[in-house]
């Protein structure tokens, strides 16, 4: 059977939970396992959307002294995952310094999926939705999504991976998307 290939790039700060919600969509049925990635780090599974998927994530390491490797795995991706923790400003602010990486590598036009991570913690929330809308619709950002999850409690997180494949699987991003162009029904299912 013949399957597309779908890649994506994981970007955010040192501990905003990157690896853990990848972990979930690869391994569905196992608890992420917190460790500090170095580097970067592929993980991959089978996706039914439709037809069938092969996606790699390319997880990457929060840390600056890493940055470098970054473009060349930018410029291969289909989409960018820019993952923050919605208890951390300081997380927040690196959004925007990994959205202009995205741009500089690839366009404006290139499909980016923000993910505020750790929703489960909101009695110490410091990035409400309304502060990414906000963020988007002020910076008139093209072809970026926003989504939220806990990847410890695995809530929301399938609704981010369908949103990521579905984006990344557009003909063309040449039109610009938004969360609406998503219906629920566009779900798919690990394989």
């Amino acid at each position: 059977m013949v399957t597309r290939q779908l890649q994506f790039i994981l970007l955010g700060a040192s501990k905003s939970g990157k690896s853990c919600v990848v972990e979930r969509w690869v391994r569905p049925s196992t608890t992420p396992d917190p460790d500090e990635t170095i580097g970067i780090n592929l993980l991959s599974c089978a996706v039914r959307s439709g037809e069938l998927y092969t996606t790699k994530f390319w997880d990457t390491s929060g840390r600056d002294c890493y940055d470098g490797l970054l473009k060349s795995y930018l410029f291969n991706a289909d989409c960018a995952l820019i993952v923050f923790d919605v208890t951390s400003m300081s997380s927040w602010k690196k959004v925007n310094f990994w959205l202009e990486q995205v741009e500089v590598t690839n366009s404006v036009k290139f499909p980016v999926v923000i993910v505020g991570n750790k929703i489960d913690l909101e009695s110490k929330r410091a990035v409400y939705k309304q502060d990414v809308k906000t963020f988007i619709s002020t910076h008139a950002m093209r072809n970026v999504v926003y989504c939220e999850c806990s990847a410890l409690n695995n809530d929301g997180v399938l609704d981010a991976y369908h949103m990521a494949v579905n984006f990344a699987k557009m003909p063309s991003h040449e039109t610009v998307y938004t969360a609406k162009s998503f219906r629920k029904t566009d779900g798919c299912a690990i394989v």
